[in-house]
């Protein structure tokens, strides 16, 4: 386990990396300067933040937007040298404040509550009318290889699993299967995990031999609801379905034939004006 430690003052960097230590047995990796602390954010992973928010020097809030992008839900304790400080907490909606000088005592609640954090129920949704997106408690899941995003989406959009001869000839339709076109795939699977192992949801996609799937009890879908009851989710429909996609076509077809069937006078032709 690392913790990331964002801040110019060397001796309280080092008294919290100790008392982390001993604790917990964390490892912590130290930044004085904030390019820095983001250049590693763009290459590397840490199990918690801490981020000054007394240090003119480093701008916290450019730190905590990195990490939320970088990192998803991993969470960030801000730190201060007065009892004022602390309002940034609820400010940008952080999850913890510790004031220096380090006490044990404190940093040792501090991860207790992290702990609480990891056991806390998430509210994955999916969403498909319109372009395709994952938010986890209404943020945003960053996908930064786009090939996994359309991935997961081609999973939604199969009601489950696809094998992965399919899955390449939608993602790389002007290729060929081969050797290449399947270490492509294969990337694209293990970004997909890597993705959402930062966010914490890891249980919303699995992957085997020969193909990938999604476990649909784990997250909310307006394209799921409006299967299930057509008629009682028409309103749901803005005439768009995973417009980033052109594969998203065939399908949003079969859901307007659906609308139809489910209420014959429902009007389709305002998705068209």
């Amino acid at each position: 386990m690392t913790a990331l430690i964002c801040d110019s003052d060397f001796k309280a960097n080092n008294k919290l990396a100790n008392i982390l230590f001993d604790l917990r047995r964390i490892e912590s990796v130290q930044f004085s300067d904030q390019v820095e602390c983001i250049t590693f954010l763009k290459y590397h992973h840490a199990n918690m933040f801490f981020v000054t928010v007394s240090d003119p020097n480093i701008d916290f809030l450019r730190i905590i937007e990195e990490v939320r992008e970088r990192s998803g839900l991993v969470p960030i304790c801000l730190i201060g040298t007065k009892p004022a400080d602390s309002i940034n907490v609820f400010r940008y909606n952080c999850d913890r404040f510790l004031q220096k000088p380090y006490v044990s005592e404190d940093v040792g609640q501090c991860l207790t509550y992290f702990d609480s954090l990891g056991s806390r129920k998430t509210n994955v949704t999916i969403r498909t009318f319109g372009r395709f997106d994952v938010f986890v408690n209404g943020t945003p899941v960053i996908f930064h290889n786009a090939k996994a995003k359309e991935l997961l989406a081609l999973c939604v959009d199969r009601l489950g699993d696809i094998i992965c001869s399919e899955a390449i000839e939608k993602l790389w339709p002007s290729r060929t299967l081969d050797d290449r076109t399947k270490r492509l795939y294969r990337k694209a699977v293990n970004s997909i995990h890597e993705t959402l192992e930062r966010y914490n949801i890891p249980e919303i996609f699995k992957s085997y031999r020969g193909g990938c799937a999604i476990n649909k009890s784990a997250f909310n879908c307006d394209y799921y609801s409006f299967i299930e009851d057509p008629r009682g989710n028409l309103l749901t429909l803005n005439g768009e379905y995973m417009s980033n996609y052109d594969w998203g076509e065939s399908t949003i077809a079969i859901l307007m034939r659906t609308a139809e069937m489910a209420d014959p006078d429902f009007d389709l032709s305002i998705f068209y004006e």
